[in-house]
Order: structure tokens, then C-alpha cells, then sequence
């Protein structure tokens, strides 16, 4: 009985924290999943991939990646996980990692996802890989059957840095 209420009241941390997130509430948001955690024995998968992303929206892309890190070693199929992973890397830099993790982002959703491949292309720019980054944004614009304007304008890109301007 006490697990359940305890998971419970761990799970209605959680909304909170969401409700927080949604009304811009960061530091409130923060709180209530860190107390989400705690409540779980550390063990809230879910708490730390929303934690991942208040972090990552407060500029906090160490607390965020490790985060997103420690909700994947919990729950290892999640591509949510991976692709904000591969995101808060990417603004940190670290290109090789983000582009595993947008990979790994696609590979769990059997190949279907967009924003992943998109963001891949533009880190396999970052790394001069421009085939790959033209392959990559072409797969998001198919995947969204041609409305995906940014995935455009970033090929466009790629094409013109690679010199193919037709």
C-alpha cells in the first residue's frame, strides 16, 4: 500500500512539474521533478527526460544531458529521449555524440522521424559530412510529404556549401 501511495503522489509531482514547464514555470518545474525522483528512489525514468528538457530550457545543457543520459540507462528504448539528447549535445558541440544519438532517435522508431533526420543534417554539416547532411534533410522532407519548409532552406544549404547550385 505504501509503494502505491508513494508512486502515486511521485506521479502527481510529476504533472506539476509539467504543469509548471507549460506555464514557463522553470525553477517550479525543476522542483517537482527532482522531488518526482526522489520519491521513486531515483528511479522515474520519465521524471528525468522532463527534467532533461526544463534544463536544457534554462541554458543548463550539462544538467540536461545528463538527465536525458540517466533517463535512457532507465529506459533504454525511448527515441524522445535520445533525440533531445542528440539536441542538447548538438548546442553543446558535440557533434559525433549528437549524431548517434539522432540515429539511435530514428533507429528506435523504424526509421519514421523527421525532426530526428533533420537534425541530423544539420549536425553532418557541422562535421562536413555533406552527403550525408543532403541524404538526411531529403528523408525529413519525404517524411513530412514536402511541408517541412526548414529541412528546405537547411538542404538548400548543404547543396550550396557542396557547390550544387542547380
Amino acid at each position: 500500500m505504501k509503494n502505491d501511495v508513494t508512486a502515486n503522489t511521485a506521479q502527481r509531482y510529476l504533472e506539476k512539474g509539467l504543469g509548471h514547464y507549460n506555464r514557463g514555470e522553470f525553477v517550479g518545474a525543476v522542483e517537482a521533478y527532482h522531488k518526482a525522483i526522489e520519491l521513486r528512489s531515483g528511479q522515474f525514468a520519465k521524471a528525468y527526460f522532463n527534467l532533461g528538457r526544463v534544463l536544457s530550457d534554462m541554458g543548463d545543457l550539462d544538467g540536461a544531458i545528463t538527465s536525458y543520459r540517466t533517463s535512457l540507462e532507465q529506459q533504454s528504448n525511448n527515441p524522445d529521449s535520445y533525440y533531445h539528447l542528440g539536441l542538447a549535445l548538438a548546442r553543446k558541440g558535440i557533434q559525433n555524440d549528437a549524431i548517434a544519438a539522432y540515429r539511435t532517435a530514428i533507429e528506435q522508431r523504424d526509421g519514421v522521424n523527421a525532426w530526428a533526420y533533420h537534425n541530423l543534417g544539420l549536425a553532418l554539416v557541422r562535421t562536413g559530412d555533406l552527403d550525408g547532411a543532403i541524404a538526411s534533410h531529403r528523408k525529413a522532407i519525404e517524411q513530412r510529404q514536402g511541408d517541412f519548409p526548414k529541412a528546405y532552406h537547411n538542404l538548400g544549404l548543404a547543396l550550396a556549401q557542396k557547390g550544387d547550385l542547380q
